[in-house]
């Protein structure tokens, strides 16, 4: 942090185009966007305010992580976490991310409720899964207890009885992959955060249909 003016020792091309790479009499360097340099009129051996270096760094960071953020945000929804994390690990300054990103949530172009109903539908499509797994899966991803809910219950009220069919689209996988014992089923539908109420219908109505299936048992003797 600089605690006094200095001047401009140099100003060089930096490794990105638009970008250059400002030195200071201080061996302290700083990257600014080439546009907001020219504007800025500052010239080499200028004298430059902490003030000022502060501010034209802020203002590239907010134009570069807003770049990157539409970008990410044109391939699919993201939640703020999932931005604030993804910018973070391309070095953009944290201040300067919060700033980009309520900018997006306040012309609607990032919202944490649109994302959570996305996030629900598809996380549904690749696999079964209860409501309390839905939930954890939003709150893992930054998503607010209170957001997460409300999507949920959109998500019941625009799809009822969902629930009910993602528990036996469950059960019909772990059949499938040789999980017949009714106990074992049973652990495996509770990992997923069914209901135990719902969890024994649905496993008592398989082993029902199975056993109607196969018919009645015949003893030995009466067979001959």
């Amino acid at each position: 942090m600089l605690h006094e003016d200095v001047y401009v020792a140099s100003v060089e091309p930096g490794t990105t185009s638009g970008v250059i790479e400002v030195t200071l009499s201080d061996g302290s360097r700083f990257f600014v966007l080439e546009a907001l340099w020219l504007t800025s009129g500052i010239e080499e051996n200028d004298s430059c305010s902490v003030a000022r270096v502060e501010e034209l760094q802020l203002q590239s960071q907010m134009i570069l992580a807003e770049h990157k953020a539409l970008e990410l945000l044109a391939r699919r929804e993201y939640s703020r976490r999932e931005l604030q994390l993804r910018l973070g690990k391309r070095g953009f300054d944290r201040h300067a991310v919060n700033a980009v990103l309520d900018q997006l949530a306040a012309r609607g172009l990032q919202d944490d409720a649109r994302y959570a109903q996305a996030w629900i539908e598809s996380a549904l499509r690749r696999r079964p899964q209860s409501a309390t797994q839905l939930l954890l899966g939003l709150r893992a991803r930054g998503v607010s207890s209170a957001t997460a809910g409300r999507a949920l219950e959109e998500y019941h009220q625009q799809h009822p009885g969902w629930e009910e069919d993602a528990l036996e689209r469950a059960l019909q996988r772990a059949l499938q992959r040789g999980r017949a014992d009714r106990q074992k089923l049973t652990v495996t539908l509770a990992r997923l955060g069914f209901a135990p109420g719902a969890i024994r219908a649905a496993v008592g109505a398989e082993g029902s249909a199975e056993e109607h299936q196969r018919g009645p048992a015949t003893g030995n003797s009466e067979d001959y």
